[in-house]
């Protein structure tokens, strides 16, 4: 079971991207929402030869007072909620989130009728969203709040009222990946991969394993054991990819791809990414 640490409101550079210069003209909503990002504890370095440091390891945990980085690979996930400030009427809420890239393409991650709820007075809900970040550059999350309110002066009349709320988030490359193709004896090839850690976080490589193109099979040569990147380490490896002997028609030795999976400090996000197909 994944265990995150508090929430901490979403508050990232960019915030609103289109604050109001006046609160004139602004309706006042009976429905309050908020948008807090799932924070996994952070845990700091550790003198191992001083005793006396070495205490309890939840007394070491915090949560980072800032919104933190997201890095292609990883997932952005926050919680969405919405509650009800009418101190005597329900209201009928539906809520609805989408992601647009900068690419400009839109990833729904929420539909209304997924999010919909009768609330009590001063009651709440909430819904937790996931999107795993595959573009670098700024993404904008928009939240649309729908609610049924009483028409002012038309009993039993209800009005549908709705309002967005806009915030932005930065995806930046936490791994930078190189690989060099070259020939090796009885047709074979080496693929050579360095992996370098390009975000300001120590990273654990967990996994990396090379996908060959059909036809192809590979095995890791022996290499170095040192998986954790302090900020700009570079970690090589090398793969010997052979003809699959069973496949007549191979594809070629270039649409392979390198996959690999990854932590952020002892206990922080993980991520994971396979690189297109390498150039020969």
């Amino acid at each position: 079971m994944q265990a995150y640490g508090r929430e901490r409101e979403f508050i990232d550079a960019g915030q609103r991207a289109s604050p109001p210069k006046s609160n004139a003209g602004v309706r006042n909503h009976p429905v309050n929402v908020k948008v807090l990002r799932l924070s996994r504890p952070r845990l700091p370095p550790i003198d191992l030869t001083n005793h006396d440091s070495i205490v309890h390891p939840s007394a070491l945990l915090s949560v980072p007072s800032y919104f933190g980085s997201v890095y292609i690979g990883e997932r952005f996930c926050c919680v969405v909620s919405a509650n009800n400030m009418h101190a005597e009427k329900q209201l009928q809420v539906s809520v609805s989130a989408q992601v647009v890239l900068p690419s400009e393409q839109t990833v729904v991650l929420l539909h209304d009728s997924d999010f919909s709820s009768t609330l009590d007075p001063m009651k709440s809900t909430q819904k937790v969203l996931e999107y795993e970040a595959r573009e670098p550059g700024a993404h904008v999350l928009n939240i649309t709040v729908t609610y049924w309110s009483e028409s002012e002066g038309e009993q039993n009349k209800a009005e549908k009222i709705s309002f967005r709320k806009v915030y932005q988030f930065q995806v930046t490359p936490g791994l930078s990946v190189r690989t060099k193709l070259s020939p090796a004896p009885k047709g074979a090839f080496t693929i050579e991969a360095q992996i370098e850690n390009v975000s300001e976080s120590t990273m654990t490589l967990e996994t990396i394993n090379y996908l060959p193109a059909g036809g192809w099979t590979a095995k890791p040569l022996p290499g170095s054991t040192q998986l954790s990147l302090l900020a700009r380490d570079v970690y090589q490896m090398a793969f010997l990819v052979m003809r699959d002997e069973a496949e007549k028609d191979p594809q070629p030795i270039g649409g392979g791809r390198l996959s690999l999976s990854w932590r952020r400090e002892p206990l922080g996000e993980d991520g994971w990414l396979t690189t297109g197909p390498l150039k020969t």
